[in-house]
Parts: structure tokens; sequence; C-alpha cells
């Protein structure tokens, strides 16, 4: 598969208020990792996120009040870390075992972003098909503001959701969706209908998933 042959075409030029929506957008989340590299020079932190040893032992960073639940204390230190790798323009694995709430984590986050740094999204979540609407339910149950996309089904139905992926309507408070819930086959076989958006932040579950660095669906993530 040739990626570039997805890019838009000269009969598909963007629209301009989309392109100013999109370059706003990334602004935003640039200035936010800006801003706190700055005060993290200025307070000449010592934190390796690679070494969980030297995070804080009290965690600074509080469950956003748009969580609707109460995070144990490692649950807080996850949500910390995740923060900071943010902060510091990083990617991260989130290693917990399984049943200790790492989908509730990442939930935090991205409420976290949303409450603390005015970024409402799109953030976009993908995960195997099996657990699609297990983050539905959960992000309702938890996140109730964060408006939701679940984009899964057959051809006819994702041809009624492709119509909520409108620049004009996301990048705030008020946007059509806040995120979008899909499957790593859907992202590749729809992926066009993907880039129209920049994306703020991904989330990828059960990231073993993707099987190999040169493969198509890696290629595709990382192409966003």
């Amino acid at each position: 598969m040739d990626l570039s042959t997805t890019e838009a075409g000269p009969d598909q030029e963007e629209d301009p208020e989309d392109a100013e929506l999109r370059r706003e957008a990334l602004k935003a989340a640039q200035d936010a990792v800006s801003k706190q590299k700055l005060l993290t020079i200025a307070g000449s932190s010592n934190i390796d996120l690679q070494t969980p040893s030297t995070m804080p032992v009290t965690s600074t960073v509080q469950a956003p009040e748009l969580f609707k639940g109460t995070l144990k204390e490692y649950q807080l230190k996850g949500l910390q870390w995740l923060v900071n790798c943010y902060e510091q323009g990083l990617n991260g694995i989130l290693a917990d075992e399984m049943g200790l709430g790492k989908t509730i984590q990442a939930m935090a986050f991205l409420a976290h972003l949303a409450e603390e740094k005015n970024i409402w999204g799109p953030f976009l979540i993908v995960a195997p098909a099996s657990v699609l609407n297990n983050w539905a339910d959960e992000i309702s149950r938890f996140c109730p503001d964060l408006k939701t996309l679940p984009y899964w089904g057959g051809l006819q139905e994702r041809m009624v959701l492709r119509k909520n992926i409108n620049p004009k309507r996301l990048y705030r408070r008020d946007a059509g969706f806040h995120i979008l819930i899909t499957s790593y086959q859907l992202l590749v076989s729809d992926e066009k209908y993907f880039r129209r958006v920049k994306w703020q932040y991904m989330v990828l579950d059960e990231a073993q998933a993707i099987k190999s660095a040169n493969s198509i669906r890696w290629k595709t993530l990382l192409s966003f």
C-alpha cells in the first residue's frame, strides 16, 4: 500500500477555514508543551521518566473534575507520569498488569488535557474490535462531559458516522465530539477520512496488535 495515494489531490484542496482550525489546534498543543518545558528548566527537575523511582512520592497532579471517579494512589502516579511525558513532548507505554486500570488512567489523562490545558481534542483511541464497546461505556461512565464518536460498523453505518469528522466542529469544548474510538483494522481501511483531522493525542490499546514496526498499521499510525 502506498500511503501517499491517500493525500488530497489538486481537486481536493483543503478548505481555508479547516486549515486555520488545524493550525490553531496545533499551536495550542505546542504552546502547552513549550510552557511546561520552560517551567521544567526553571525548576531544575530531576525526574527521569524512564526511572519510576525518580517520580515524586506524592502526585502533584490531581484527578480532574471532569473525571467522575476516584483514582487509587498508584493510578494517580500513572496519571502524573502520563502528564509528565506529555509536557516533555514524549510518547509513553503504560505497562501496568491487566486489571489495574490502564483505561481509567488514560481517560483521566484526556480529561486533564481538556480541563487544565483547554485542549478538547479531538483525541483518537485505537483498540481491538473486542474492546471498543468497553471504551465507549467507560468514557460515558467516568467522563460523561467528553463526547465520543464510536466509529465502527458496516460500510453504510460508517458513511453516516463520517459526517461527524468535520474539522469545523472540532478542537473546542462545544465540538461535535472530543474522542473518536475505532479499531486498528478500520483505521487502516478508512485512513483518508481520519486524515481530515489534526489529532491532539492518540491512545493505542493492546498495542501488540501492531505486530511489526514495518507493518501497514504502524506506518499509518505514525503518519498521523
